[in-house]
């Protein structure tokens, strides 16, 4: 019976890890959230939403670059979709 329940927890913990890297979300923290409330977390993490996607591709070079940055770090090509 022990033993269930230790997987039953681990099980939560990596679902919830699982779920929260597909949602754009920091996994060790709900690795350990899974691991400590189980299907609790497992529940919030279901529940919140998705993380927008915070990078923009440069058309030179195709590096990713940060959502603020103005030039890209790669090749230092203005970005043409934003006003400057």
């Amino acid at each position: 019976m022990e033993t269930f329940v230790i997987i039953f927890w681990l099980v939560c913990a990596v679902l919830s890890a699982f779920i929260a890297y597909r949602k754009k979300r920091r996994v060790e923290t709900w690795f350990f959230l899974g691991l400590f409330f189980g299907i609790f977390a497992l529940v919030a993490v279901i529940l919140v939403r998705s993380r927008p996607d915070l990078t923009w591709r440069c058309p030179i070079c195709g590096a990713m670059n940060q959502e603020m940055a103005f030039f890209c770090y790669s090749c230092n090509t203005k970005r043409t979709d934003i006003p400057l």
